[in-house]
């Protein structure tokens, strides 16, 4: 019975981290449009859209914090592989638990101090510095969501090692 719910969580979970992981893409996507809409404005049409590229920046914080998971899940997180690859099976897979460990640490202070900067951004009321004052809370708030997706699925891989 444990086994069954297990698996049906799992599966749920990679599910959920897919779709971020398209989600992620889609969003690249949109910053490549608006990117180019904002260039052939500014060329072609001489009226540039002042806050195209802060919306850029803004969604691709967004689209890393998102893929994180699925990054990690795929095994294609930054690591570094002239030593990696020279190890043994063995070596490899306690690197990994070790990795894993140092990671999730990271990871779970990462969300926590993100929660804490999102939230005062929110009390404060913080915009950007630009002309167009964007709210910040709403993007720095996927900082710590994403760090505490990417922690889960830290603990999902470690827990199939």
């Amino acid at each position: 019975m444990v086994k069954k719910t297990l698996s049906t969580v799992f599966r749920l979970w990679n599910r959920l981290v897919s779709s971020l992981g398209l989600v992620g893409g889609l969003l690249i996507v949109v910053i490549a449009a608006l990117s180019t809409w904002n260039m052939a404005s500014r060329y072609i049409m001489n009226s540039p859209v002042v806050w195209a590229d802060e919306i850029c920046e803004y969604l691709l914080l967004i689209s890393v914090f998102l893929t994180l998971p699925l990054s990690w899940r795929e095994d294609q997180h930054v690591r570094v592989d002239i030593l990696y690859r020279r190890w043994s099976k063995k070596w490899r897979s306690r690197a990994n638990l070790l990795f894993s460990f140092w990671a999730l640490i990271f990871c779970a202070t990462l969300t926590w101090y993100g929660f804490l900067q999102a939230r005062y951004a929110v009390i404060q009321g913080e915009t950007s510095v630009s002309a167009s004052a964007i709210p910040t809370y709403p993007v720095l708030a996927f900082i710590p969501i994403g760090a505490f997706l990417l922690c889960i699925q830290i603990i999902v891989s470690t827990w199939r090692l």
